[in-house]
Parts: structure tokens; sequence; C-alpha cells
């Protein structure tokens, strides 16, 4: 999925193709490639997220905790620029995730819209 983002004039906007990839059944990652502006510049994002997840109730929300993280020496997004929206090591976010069928999981977030990940 590409991901796009453009806030009020003086903050921020990236572009950034994500790739999520579920491991096991309590793990995965994310890749993160993409450009992240900020202030008239703009910088390389290149990272992979690892996260924990789990079943928070019996409606299909789950927590994702970000357990690790790889940032590529291609990446020079500042730090402190990116804790702001990529979610640093130990934060979560509760996605409502539905299996679709044996290949297909359907992903929802409060602010995004649904996607679908398939098995390949």
């Amino acid at each position: 999925m590409v991901m796009k983002a453009n806030t009020f004039p003086g903050t921020y906007s990236y572009v950034v193709d994500v790739r999520m990839y579920f491991t096991n059944a309590a793990e995965g990652f994310y890749i993160l490639n993409g450009t992240f502006s900020a202030n008239d510049k703009t910088y390389e994002l290149q990272r992979i997220k690892h996260f924990s997840y789990k079943l928070k109730n019996d409606k299909d929300l789950y927590e994702i905790i970000i357990t690790k993280e790889n940032i590529s020496t291609f990446d020079n997004t500042p730090k402190r620029l990116a804790d702001k929206i990529l979610m640093p090591l130990g934060s979560s976010f509760l996605p409502q995730m539905k299996r679709i069928d044996k290949n297909a999981l359907l992903l929802n977030m409060l602010y995004s819209p649904y996607f679908i990940c398939t098995a390949t």
C-alpha cells in the first residue's frame, strides 16, 4: 500500500510504500520506503519496524506493539521528526483484523481506510 499524508503548511508530508508481513501467530514486521518532508527539506525514509501482536477482545481487535526498528544507511530522516509520526519503539496501535479466507486478511485502523493483505 502507498500512504500519503499532507498536513497543515509548515508541518510535514510523506509518501511511503508500506509492506506488512506476519511471520507467525504473534509477530511480524513492516517495511517503509519513501520520502518524508518537513521544514522545506526532504529526507529518505527506509526502515523496517518489527512488531508483536495479540488479540485484545473477541471482536477482531488487536494490539500491535513496535518491538524493534532497523534503519537503513540510506534513511536520513531525523529521529526527532520520525518519532512524531512513525511510532517509536514500545508504542502501540489497535487495528481491527478480520480473516476473509485462508489467504486474505482485512485490516482497518481508525485513521486509515481498509486494506486487504494477501498471502503470496
